[in-house]
């Protein structure tokens, strides 16, 4: 499982999606909360393990650096896929993500290298 920790670890960003405005409301405050105007899309693609035993992998996804220790949402992806989309990203806030290897007695792997990146 070694060879995940090593592997190569890419960050594809998908389109663009806008959000309708809601209709008329109330009148702002006078100092409004950002509201985020889309969401996004990212596609992340590792290289595979050559270890026959994986089982799967889990895909942990963060708004804080460490994503595998403090994970919002954690996903598993079966063999022999290795790419996860991750949808609905809001503009602005950064996610951050791992990919660790899980065999088939339950033993993980380290983590990948952490990639990050923020919808715009």
């Amino acid at each position: 499982m070694k060879s995940l920790i090593a592997a190569v670890f890419m960050l594809l960003v998908g389109c663009t999606l806008p959000v309708v405005a809601p209709g008329p409301g109330p009148s702002p405050s006078p100092s409004p909360s950002p509201v985020p105007t889309s969401t996004d899309t990212a596609t992340l693609i590792w290289t595979p393990d050559a270890n026959p035993d994986i089982q799967s992998y889990h895909v942990y996804i963060s708004t804080t650096p460490g994503a595998a220790s403090n994970p919002y949402s954690e996903m598993d992806v079966a063999p022999p896929s290795s790419s996860y989309q991750v949808t609905g990203l809001i503009a602005g806030v950064t996610y951050y993500f791992e990919i660790v290897a899980v065999d088939t007695s339950g033993l993980e792997s380290g983590p990948s290298n952490e990639v990050s990146y923020t919808p715009q």
